[in-house]
């Protein structure tokens, strides 16, 4: 899959749009690191976003976020370099393991 883009050093936005659907790889956390993850517009084309090591996970099992509708977001915190913990997840973005 293609790589999440990164803004800023220490964290920051991944912003999807509708025309952006596809799979993409998010870098493994760094102890600290907050992202801001959130699809744009109207849609319902699946984009998911897989841990870039398997032994990754953004809740203790999981490995992908899946984003199916406008408006939907996350807000991660890297934990240590294998764990993403999930600061709020309003819209409900689904997890799921490949």
């Amino acid at each position: 899959g293609k790589r999440a883009p990164e803004h800023g050093v220490a964290g920051g936005l991944i912003h999807r749009q509708p025309t952006d659907a596809g799979a993409y790889t998010l870098a493994d956390p760094v102890a600290g690191t907050v992202k801001h993850i959130f699809m744009d517009g109207a849609t319902t084309t699946v984009n998911s976003l897989t841990t870039a090591s398997t032994d990754t996970t953004y809740d203790g099992t999981n490995t992908v976020l899946s984003f199916n509708a406008a408006a939907e977001a996350i807000i991660l915190v890297g934990g240590s370099s294998t764990r993403w913990y999930i600061m709020t997840n309003p819209a409900s973005v689904a997890l799921s393991t490949p």
